[in-house]
């Protein structure tokens, strides 16, 4: 995969990610990625509060736009198409959930990776798969995945919100929250 080199000088190559392990880093109250790239090296991304929410909302787009979801049969008991959105919406996140498999954590030697501060992110989806790219002055990497990974990805990123104790009213859906999910699944009653 290449991408134009604003600089003028051709070419150049955007690496990819092939592992990610995300962690909230209380002294710096931001988000630390240790990535392992493609061609061996490591890098540590830095992500504030105010990118990952924008990589959230983003997301949460994604997966609202694309889900389809069905006619309310004739003979059940009529729920507004909000509800029946929602409903969906908690239905795939838990798929996605109980698929989450423990992998090793991508480790980099300490001073020996480039630390770079993400100033941009950008989404991008062909056919099924999706390509989250990073970005930090002219470069950037890029992390291929399908939707049930993203919603694994997002789960993560959910839990280290709640660790860093941030806000998550207005960035993530009801549909996120396990609390939320449980009194809205015993509300609606959409059997």
């Amino acid at each position: 995969m290449a991408e134009a080199d604003i600089s003028g000088t051709g070419m150049r190559k955007i690496n990819k990610i092939n592992k990610i392990t995300i962690d909230y880093m209380p002294a710096e109250d931001r988000f630390r990625a240790t990535t392992l790239l493609e061609d061996g090296s490591g890098l540590v991304m830095w992500l504030t509060q105010k990118m990952l929410n924008k990589l959230v909302s983003g997301l949460v787009g994604v997966f609202e736009e694309r889900l389809a979801v069905p006619e309310t049969q004739v003979d059940a008991k009529p729920i507004s198409q909000r509800e029946t959105r929602v409903a969906a919406q908690f239905w795939r996140q838990a798929e996605a959930d109980l698929t989450i498999q423990g992998a090793a954590r991508a480790e980099v030697k300490e001073g020996e990776s480039p630390q770079v501060l993400i100033d941009g992110m950008r989404l991008r989806q062909h056919h099924d798969t999706y390509f989250l790219h990073f970005a930090w002055g002219q470069q950037s990497v890029y992390l291929p995945a399908d939707e049930t990974w993203l919603r694994q990805f997002m789960r993560i990123l959910y839990r280290r919100y709640r660790e860093a104790e941030w806000s998550t009213a207005g960035v993530w859906p009801v549909w996120f929250d396990t609390a939320a999910q449980r009194n809205y699944v015993k509300q609606t009653d959409i059997n």
